[in-house]
């Protein structure tokens, strides 16, 4: 996991000599700090060159290479980006800890995503969310471990409605609850917090975001 000149060398090798590697970074669960036993090692790669999202699997690493066009427009929430990549643009609040490689070309870009300030396109991020895991909640009893970002996010808003901060901070009941929920998603206590939290938690989102 902490080869980052393999790792480098591996998307570059993927993507091949006509593309470059811009940065890419530790995404998923080691950018929300929940990575556990069941979690996957996410990267997340910008490439110039490349005029499409791939989400592909390479060794131990599940990779998500993205254009270059996408730096913006995935934190504006654009119509453009894949609804799901829309969903993770708040990773960029532990790039720094979990950048793996970064082209010195590229260091304008870098730092336009740095510090996009995502406040600006916060309803949209949050319809896009909400619609999103609202589609897979209504007709699934069964829990599922994507769900533990529903959790998180409730906690990111509440510290931001106290705050005025939106970052990846939260209350310490919401940091367990999550973690607790993503190592038990197999057994009742997953069960339990499904079906007793996460629906309610969506609608607190989808209301928060109407008076965004």
């Amino acid at each position: 996991m902490s080869n980052k000149k393999f790792i480098a060398d591996l998307i570059q090798g993927f993507v091949g000599e006509d593309k470059t590697l811009m940065f890419c970074y530790f995404s998923g669960s080691l950018a929300y700090g929940t990575f556990a036993e069941n979690s996957d090692i996410d990267v997340t790669a910008f490439i110039d060159g490349l005029d499409f999202y791939i989400h592909t699997n390479m060794g131990d690493y599940d990779v998500f290479l993205l254009p270059k066009s996408w730096v913006i427009k995935r934190q504006k929430v654009d119509d453009d980006v894949k609804e799901y990549v829309k969903l993770f643009i708040d990773d960029i609040f532990s790039i720094d800890k979990n950048l793996i490689y970064e082209n010195p070309k590229y260091h304008d870009d870098l730092e336009k995503l740095r510090s996009y300030d995502i406040t600006k396109s916060l309803k949209k991020y949050l319809d896009n969310f909400y619609e999103y895991y609202m589609y897979y909640f209504v007709d699934n009893e069964t829990p599922v471990k994507k769900f533990y970002h529903v959790i998180r996010v409730k906690g990111q808003l509440e510290h931001y409605l106290k705050t005025g901060v939106f970052n990846l901070e939260m209350d310490e009941k919401y940091r367990k609850e999550m973690l607790e929920f993503k190592r038990n998603t197999e057994n009742q206590i997953g069960l339990q917090i499904y079906a007793s939290k996460i629906g309610d938690y969506l609608e607190e989102i989808r209301r928060i975001k109407e008076g965004l």
